[in-house]
């Protein structure tokens, strides 16, 4: 069981605090920052305390959902990149309503084109095959 304590918190703030003022007024306000600026310490404590609803909302480039945990209730994608491809958005999306821990979840599209958004709900993923020959001993 996973619980932080004050003394964590404290810690937490003062590296919040160092990193940016902006950032840190919105960190006491139960937002946070997660993206390629955000390394080390700084951003294992931002997914943690999202992971235990600390944060109740999170600003994040598609580093967040990438092999970390973090189930949340609603996903914004933000704007048109050419990044957006079909495994990214599930990969993002997948984040919002994750069984046993909501009975729905949102996906919410902003600035990107209904084109795009049909071809991203729509299109198959890629296959996967590695290269890696694994022999029965």
């Amino acid at each position: 069981f996973d619980v932080i304590s004050r003394e964590e918190l404290s810690q937490i703030d003062n590296r919040m605090k160092w990193f940016d003022e902006l950032v840190w007024r919105a960190f006491k306000r139960g937002i946070g920052m997660h993206t390629p600026a955000v390394r080390g310490k700084l951003r294992i404590d931002i997914e943690r305390l999202f992971r235990k609803k600390y944060l109740a909302v999170v600003f994040a480039t598609e580093t967040l959902a990438l092999g970390v945990h973090s189930p949340c209730r609603s996903v914004v994608l933000c704007g048109d990149h050419v990044r957006l491809n079909t495994s990214q958005f599930r990969q993002m999306a997948g984040r919002a309503g994750r069984r046993g821990l909501d009975w729905l979840g949102h996906c919410i599209f902003l600035g990107v084109p209904h084109q795009k958004v049909e071809r991203l709900m729509t299109s198959d993923l890629n296959s996967l095959k590695g290269h890696v020959h694994i022999d029965s001993v």
